[in-house]
């Protein structure tokens, strides 16, 4: 019976993985990079118009994580 949960452990990890990698291929396929992580929604929404008025960025997007927001920006 432990030889089948041991299985029925790595199958179900292994699941997860994948799944987390489809989730993160969009935003690195699409040429979004991570930028940084803001504890508030105005730090990070500030921190990317700030990008775009300097040109470091042409787009941001402010995406809620579990503890703070991170900061993803599309650059030229």
């Amino acid at each position: 019976m432990k030889p089948r949960i041991t299985a029925v452990t790595a199958l179900l990890t292994a699941c997860a993985a994948a799944s987390f990698t489809l989730v993160a291929a969009p935003a690195q396929a699409a040429g979004w990079e991570f930028f940084d992580d803001y504890w508030t929604h105005a730090g990070c929404t500030e921190e990317g118009h700030h990008g775009v008025k300097r040109g470091e960025w042409t787009d941001f997007q402010c995406r809620s994580s579990a503890v703070d927001w991170n900061l993803w920006v599309l650059r030229p």
